[in-house]
């Protein structure tokens, strides 16, 4: 048998040789595992989110996702952006009357991250492609479905080109008119 000495106290402690060496005696032993400072439980508390910081989440994510739709079809995006403050009421009121409902809502927020990292993405590339006519949009109106109104003299339209003037036509060509004088030998005239 080994003689160790405790850490705390110092009083020799045995150890018969097999499994770790003990650090403590029995007096500290014990109480070295109320020392430390470990939560309960290894998930972070849940909080409960206010309805209006759920409300505003939402509406935020749907008006997101109805702008990176924006890029792929105009009416579909318009359509989900001006539905979202509708749907995101009748969602606020269904989890007002059921406690269960606003759990899976506050759930269903935190795992639309890839929809905000789409949008904050969008956010950028939409108004660019739009500027450069890759998108079904006009660049102005791309800006201000994510960044709010154009800042003056941000952009200024493209100064209207006159209308191209079309090149005079050619007057037609006179007939030839022909001297009988002048005929090849072998042209008959026949009446």
């Amino acid at each position: 048998m080994d003689e160790l000495n405790c850490e705390k106290c110092g009083v020799v402690i045995e150890w018969a040789g097999t499994g770790r060496k003990p650090k403590y005696c029995l007096t500290h032993r014990s109480k070295q595992s109320a020392d430390k400072v470990t939560p309960n439980s290894r998930r972070p508390a849940a909080t409960s989110k206010s309805l209006q910081a759920l409300r505003e989440e939402l509406t935020s994510t749907l008006q997101g996702a109805g702008a990176l739709l924006l890029a792929v079809d105009k009416y579909d995006g318009l359509v989900v952006i001006q539905g979202a403050p509708k749907l995101v009421d009748a969602l606020i009121t269904m989890a007002e009357i059921n406690p269960a409902f606003k759990k899976f809502l506050e759930g269903g927020a935190k795992s639309v991250v890839w929809i905000q990292l789409g949008t904050a993405i969008a956010a950028i590339a939409v108004p660019i492609a739009a500027h450069h006519r890759l998108a079904p949009i006009d660049e102005v109106t791309a800006y201000q479905l994510f960044h709010g109104p154009m800042p003056a003299g941000l952009y200024e339209p493209p100064a209207q080109q006159p209308a191209p003037t079309p090149e005079p036509t050619p007057e037609p060509a006179p007939e030839p008119v022909m001297n009988l004088d002048e005929m090849p030998a072998g042209f008959e005239i026949v009446e």
